[in-house]
């Protein structure tokens, strides 16, 4: 029960001590009370890494909730096909 004065903190919670988790998002508090988002620090590469796996932990200082979530990292074409001449005769 979330009472008006109190504000909720957010954090990462660490599954295997992900490092790059934090290099790559982070959390930060939208303009409506007691919403997050999550920022996204650097670009992604799906052939790197398809996949996410995060738990958020959130606290008012007296109760904690946590939410697991899952980042899924679709596939873009990021590699244009190229010609090797700008012209071919037929």
């Amino acid at each position: 029960d979330l009472d008006f004065q109190d504000q909720l903190k957010y954090r990462f919670v660490s599954f295997d001590d992900d490092e790059e988790l934090r290099q790559t998002f982070s959390i930060v508090q939208l303009q409506t009370e007691n919403h997050l988002g999550l920022r996204l620090n650097k670009s992604l590469d799906r052939e790197r890494r398809n996949l996410y796996r995060m738990k958020i932990e959130a606290t008012d200082g007296e109760h904690v909730a946590h939410l697991l979530l899952d980042v899924q990292i679709l596939d873009s074409n990021d590699h244009v096909p190229q010609f090797e001449r700008e012209q071919y005769q037929i």
